[in-house]
């Protein structure tokens, strides 16, 4: 059973900060929205069959048309669908890499 919120500060214990309290959807719900998009788009769906590698920005096009994440956070979930579908894609920016010495 959950500890209300003024139990918990005289525990001790600190309540969770904004980014927590936020509701988040259902593990994936997201993931499953985009594979529906992939599959309504024929062409597209022929091209990864056949492991064309395609470009990464038309996959954050489809995937960020109803979205509210930020745009690096949907880049890193994005980027991590098309890992464990097994998608081949390019062109998606690594970020920051290592500094030259």
């Amino acid at each position: 059973m959950p500890v209300p919120i003024r139990e918990e500060v005289a525990a001790g214990r600190k309540t969770p900060g904004r980014r927590k309290m936020q509701v988040e959807e259902e593990p994936g719900v997201w993931e499953a929205a985009m594979k529906e998009k992939i599959l309504r788009d024929k062409d597209l769906h022929l091209r990864i069959l056949r492991y064309e590698p395609i470009h990464f920005d038309l996959f954050l096009g489809i995937a960020g048309e109803e979205t509210d994440l930020s745009v690096g956070k949907l880049k890193l979930r994005l980027r991590t669908f098309l890992d464990n579908q097994g998608i081949q894609f390019y062109g998606a920016d690594p970020g920051r890499g290592r500094k030259k010495k």
